[in-house]
């Protein structure tokens, strides 16, 4: 390395090189054959040769994980365990695959769309981040949902996604392939030129009348559409198919007209 540095002028060059990536807080430079401690902000210490930290050299775990082929361009499965049991992929695992699937997927947005805008958060790119949350917080036969907490959401991330029985995600389907350029819930009947809605009670598709006008329609089934979500809340939280704070965001759901 030539003459001998101080600890700054090493960090100072160290940032040079990583652009301030790493964290240098317990680096303590003494010379360039004395291993030091530098924090990777992903991956916690490791010791280094001061100058092949300077050469380029870095965190081992993120040469090691950047090596690996990525799911579908950016998932990262950096678990340390089996994702596979019995030949089985683990349900944390598949959930996770799906869900980088429905984002970074090409061939999925030309089959839905509506997912060409989504995306994940950094910390559930990494398998493992994901795996904690789900085990956490998974009822078994649930589905990922990342739009009931927070309305009109498009990133999947711990703060704004849940788990919930396949009736309540659809409960929140718009729909719009099927209504058109009318409000959710509406549609117009041709053969009475009157707009009509219509709602799904205990799997049975309930008819609420016939109106002048497609807002007419939409008030009605918005008022039948809040009294499910809240019936059907309180039936699933008393079950236990839902955790208590999917419940309280479910009873304060409003319908909105450009849902």
């Amino acid at each position: 390395m030539g003459k001998l540095i101080t600890t700054k002028e090493f960090i100072e060059r160290a940032n040079k090189v990583h652009g301030n990536k790493y964290n240098y807080s317990k680096t303590n430079y003494i010379h360039s054959k004395v291993k030091v401690c530098i924090i990777c902000p992903k991956h916690g210490e490791f010791m280094q040769d001061p100058m092949g930290h300077l050469h380029g050299y870095g965190c081992m775990e993120c040469s090691r994980l950047g090596s690996k082929k990525k799911v579908y361009g950016v998932g990262i499965n950096d678990y340390s365990g089996l994702i596979r049991e019995k030949r089985k992929f683990l349900p944390s695992y598949k959930y996770w695959a799906s869900m980088i699937m429905r984002c970074y997927s090409q061939s999925m947005h030309r089959k839905r769309p509506r997912y060409k805008d989504c995306t994940v958060c950094e910390d559930w790119l990494y398998f493992s981040n994901f795996k904690k949350w789900f085990d956490e917080n998974y009822i078994e036969g649930n589905q990922l949902d990342k739009d009931i907490l927070v309305k009109g959401n498009k990133v999947y991330s711990p703060e704004t996604c849940c788990f919930v029985p396949s009736k309540i995600n659809n409960l929140f389907e718009s729909s719009k392939s099927y209504r058109g350029k009318y409000p959710i819930g509406v549609s117009f009947n041709k053969q009475w030129m009157k707009f009509e809605t219509h709602i799904r009670l205990k799997d049975r598709r309930i008819f609420l009348g016939y109106f002048n006008s497609a807002e007419e329609a939409f008030e009605v089934y918005k008022k039948a559409a809040e009294a499910k979500i809240k019936e059907i809340a309180k039936e699933y939280l008393e079950k236990g198919l839902i955790k208590d704070y999917v419940y309280k965001e479910m009873i304060k759901y409003e319908v909105n007209i450009n849902d």
